[in-house]
């Protein structure tokens, strides 16, 4: 999932799609909230460069929130 998220924003893909397959990774309720926490940060990365900012913050908000519960600061 991890490297999924991260080839949809680091490759070729187009935004629009690259957020299509992040959710869709998000939906397939990861089993590791580490890759879920991954996934998250990467799509706000991708919801930023769409100028939703506001969606991006409440993405990271959550991906931190996933880490807190983990133990990690």
């Amino acid at each position: 999932a991890m490297g999924l998220s991260i080839s949809a924003l680091l490759g070729p893909t187009p935004v629009p799609q690259a957020i299509e397959q992040c959710e869709r990774i998000l939906a397939e309720q990861l089993r590791d909230r580490q890759a879920e926490s991954k996934t998250l940060c990467t799509l706000a990365q991708l919801r930023a460069m769409t100028g939703a900012f506001d969606d991006a913050r409440a993405l990271v908000r959550r991906a931190r929130g996933l880490l807190a519960d983990l133990g990690h600061n």
